[in-house]
C-alpha cells in the first residue's frame, strides 16, 4: 500500500503534459489509490497513462488494486470503518473474536496450551459445559442443549440502570459501583444470605455509558506515546477493553501462561481496581509461526549453528479486583497456573458489587499497576490494538 501512494507521487512527478492530462482525465485512479494508501476503502482505478509517466501510473495502479484485494479479503462481516496502526478496526462494537486486531498472532494452538484464568464450580448436574474450563473450552454451536450446559451467563451492561447502591433490603443491580458507606452492610448482608453469586461474563468493546458513574472515568489524561499510560483525551470513557469474570468472592484466578510480576499494588480510587497484579508473560510459537525478524532473534542451540524450535513475545496481562496480592513482587517468576489471587469483595475490589475479575492483555508495559479498563469513543480504534480481545487467551466465551 505504501508503495503505491509512493509510485502515484512519483507518477505525477515524471508525467509529460499528455500524461497529466490522462491521469487528471481519470481522478478515479489516484483517489482509489489514494484511500488503499489510508487503508480505508476498497476500489480501483481504470485510466492509463502513455510513456514513462503511464508506465509508472500504470504500475501503481495495479499496487492499488493489489491494495484493495487485501483490504477486501481480510474484512469482516462486521466492517470495518477505520484502521490503527496498520489494523483493521470493526466499525460496530460487541464482535466476533475472529474481527478484531490479534497483534500478536496468537494461534488456536498457542492457546491450547494456556491455563484457565477461572474455573467454574458446575454444581450439582456435573454437566461438562462448553467452558467448563475458562479458557480451553470448545465453542458452543448455538444449540438448547449448549444454553443449559453452560456455565455462566454473558452480562448485557450496555441499557443497564444508572442507578447504583442498595440497602440492607435490596440487592443493588448487576454491574452496580456501591457507595464506600454501604460497603459494610451490604458485604454483611451478602455474607447472611447464603446466596451463591453465579459465574458471569463482562464482554470487551462494549460501551457502557450507563454503567460508570464515578469521577474516576471522566478524567481525560493525555496518553503517553512512550509508555501508553493516560486514559486518552476523547471525553468520557465508557467503552471497556477487558473481560470481567464473574464470581462467588473467594474465586481463584490463575495465571495464564509463565510470566513475571510486572508490578502489583492496591488502586484505591473509587471505581479502581482495588487490589490488582499486572503480569510480563512470554508467549511462545513453534518456530514455523515466527516472522523472520524474530527468527533472526533467536539464539543457536549450543554447539550447532541452528535456530531453536521456538521464538517468543511479550504481553502484559492485568489481573484486577482481587482480595490480595500479598507476595506479588515486581520480578517474582509465577509459573502457568499459579494462583494470582482470588476475587475480592467490595472492600478489595474499588466497590464494585459484584466480585470478578478483571482481565485485559496489553501490548506495551504500563508504567505501573493500572492500565485504562475503560476508554472513550474516540480512542477506541488505539485501544482495540494496543488492548487486545482477552478472547485471544480465554477462547470464544461468547
Amino acid at each position: 500500500v505504501e508503495a503505491a501512494a509512493a509510485t502515484i507521487a512519483a507518477a505525477t512527478a515524471a508525467s509529460s503534459t499528455a500524461d497529466a492530462a490522462a491521469f487528471s482525465d481519470n481522478p478515479s485512479s489516484a483517489a482509489a489509490a489514494s484511500s488503499h494508501a489510508k487503508g480505508t476503502t476498497a476500489g480501483t482505478g481504470t485510466g492509463t497513462g502513455t510513456g514513462t509517466g503511464g508506465n509508472i501510473l500504470k504500475k501503481a495502479q495495479d499496487l492499488a488494486a493489489s491494495a484493495a484485494g487485501f483490504v477486501t479479503h481480510h474484512a469482516h462481516p462486521g466492517a470495518a470503518a477505520s484502521s490503527w496502526d496498520g489494523y483493521s478496526i470493526p466499525k460496530q462494537q460487541l464482535q466476533s473474536m475472529t474481527s478484531y486486531p490479534n497483534p500478536l498472532s496468537i494461534t488456536d494452538g498457542m492457546r491450547r496450551e494456556f491455563h484457565p484464568v477461572v474455573k467454574f464450580d458446575e454444581g450439582k448436574k456435573k454437566k461438562k459445559g462448553p467452558f467448563g474450563l475458562l479458557g480451553r473450552g470448545k465453542e458452543s454451536d448455538g444449540s438448547e442443549d449448549d444454553d443449559n450446559m453452560q456455565p455462566y451467563k454473558v452480562m448485557d451492561f450496555t441499557k443497564r440502570s444508572s442507578s447504583s447502591g442498595g440497602s440492607a433490603s435490596t440487592t443493588p443491580a448487576p454491574g452496580s459501583l456501591i457507595p464506600p458507606d454501604q460497603w459494610k452492610d451490604l458485604m454483611k448482608q451478602r455474607k447472611k444470605s447464603g446466596i451463591t453469586t453465579p459465574y458471569t461474563v463482562g464482554r470487551y468493546d462494549e460501551d457502557r455509558r450507563s454503567m460508570y458513574s464515578s469521577d474516576l472515568f471522566s478524567e481525560r489524561q493525555p496518553v503517553d506515546e512512550t509508555t501508553g499510560s493516560g486514559s486518552g483525551s476523547g471525553g468520557k470513557r465508557t467503552v471497556h477493553v477487558g473481560i470481567d469474570i464473574g464470581g462467588p468472592v473467594g474465586t481463584k484466578v490463575y495465571a495464564f501462561a509463565d510470566g513475571v510480576v510486572h508490578s502489583a499494588g492496591y488502586n484505591e480510587a473509587w471505581g479502581d481496581y482495588g487490589h490488582v497484579v499486572v503480569i510480563e508473560h512470554d508467549l511462545r510459537r513453534p518456530q514455523g509461526e515466527c516472522s523472520k525478524e524474530e527468527e533472526q532473534d533467536l539464539p543457536a542451540e549450543k554447539g550447532t549453528s541452528t535456530s531453536t524450535s521456538t521464538c517468543s513475545s511479550k504481553i502484559w496481562a492485568l489481573y484486577g479486583h482481587l482480595n490480595s496480592v500479598r507476595g506479588k513482587k515486581p520480578g517474582k517468576r509465577i509459573k502457568r497456573g499459579q494462583v494470582v489471587g482470588a476475587m475480592g469483595d467490595l472492600k478489595d475490589n474499588g466497590g464494585w458489587y459484584d466480585p470478578h475479575v478483571h482481565f485485559q492483555l496489553s501490548t506495551r508495559p504500563p508504567e505501573t499497576h493500572d492500565m485504562p479498563g475503560v476508554v472513550s469513543t474516540a480512542d477506541r480504534p488505539r485501544a482495540l490494538v494496543e488492548y487486545p480481545d482477552p478472547r485471544l487467551v480465554l477462547g470464544p466465551l461468547y
